[in-house]
């Protein structure tokens, strides 16, 4: 993979996620009160700072799709609608789709159905599991092996899927992102607390950022493949 010096924007994203991290981490061995209470409670710090990069990544997918969309194919386009969408759906989750802003009434539905009497899919009970673990856990670290370890590696070995990624312009994670994917997965379980799971959304979605606005094959963005 290339070597690239880290941007200013790199270096600060990365000392903010890893500072909040550690201090989580050090909460909950220190203090665990105030990290469960205060640091990742619902509607806390942690879970506000991630809406962040979410917002981000949704503003970032729709301009490249206003920029580029017209130049490119439809692999492109649906790359960046699929990002877009995924992370506006995620960020309406975080926030139960306005109801924690606004305080309305849970419906009939939800409050019969969701774990934390909310207007979210997440927190669904299907057969008496949460569909939060079922698809946005089971699934999802699935999805991400794939998407940090085998694409990278496929695309660094195969000169035809390395072409279509490009054609698409599918984000590629970089060394450096692929590595802090990791610290931060394995980080969030040194808290030996579920609410780890908090900060790994937070540091997950900040490390999504900066693959999607810096990925390995950036160029193929503005090339017309």
């Amino acid at each position: 993979m290339q070597r690239k010096k880290l941007s200013g924007l790199e270096k600060i994203v990365l000392s903010i996620v890893f500072v909040l991290m550690v201090i989580g981490i050090i909460a909950a061995w220190v203090n665990k009160t105030w990290f469960l209470e205060t640091y990742v409670v619902e509607d806390g710090f942690i879970e506000d700072v991630t809406l962040i990069p979410l917002a981000i990544l949704t503003l970032t997918c729709f301009i490249l799709l206003f920029r580029y969309a017209r130049k490119k194919n439809a692999w492109f386009f649906l790359t960046y609608l699929f990002i877009a969408l995924g992370s506006f759906f995620i960020l309406g989750e975080e926030i139960s789709w306005g109801q924690r802003i606004f305080g309305f009434e849970t419906s009939e539905y939800f409050r019969e159905h969701n774990s934390q009497d909310e207007e979210n899919i997440h927190n669904l009970i299907i057969g008496g599991e949460k569909l939060n673990k079922i698809i946005f856990t089971d699934v999802l670290i699935a999805g991400v092996a794939i998407y940090l370890i085998i694409i990278p590696l496929l695309y660094s070995k195969k000169p035809g899927f390395k072409n279509f990624i490009d054609r698409a312009a599918f984000p590629v994670a970089r060394l450096y992102q692929i590595i802090g994917c990791l610290l931060v997965f394995g980080l969030s379980f040194l808290t030996f607390d579920s609410k780890g799971a908090e900060l790994l959304e937070f540091g997950g979605s900040a490390m999504f950022m900066l693959i999607v606005l810096n990925p390995l094959n950036k160029a193929s963005r503005s090339l017309k493949l």
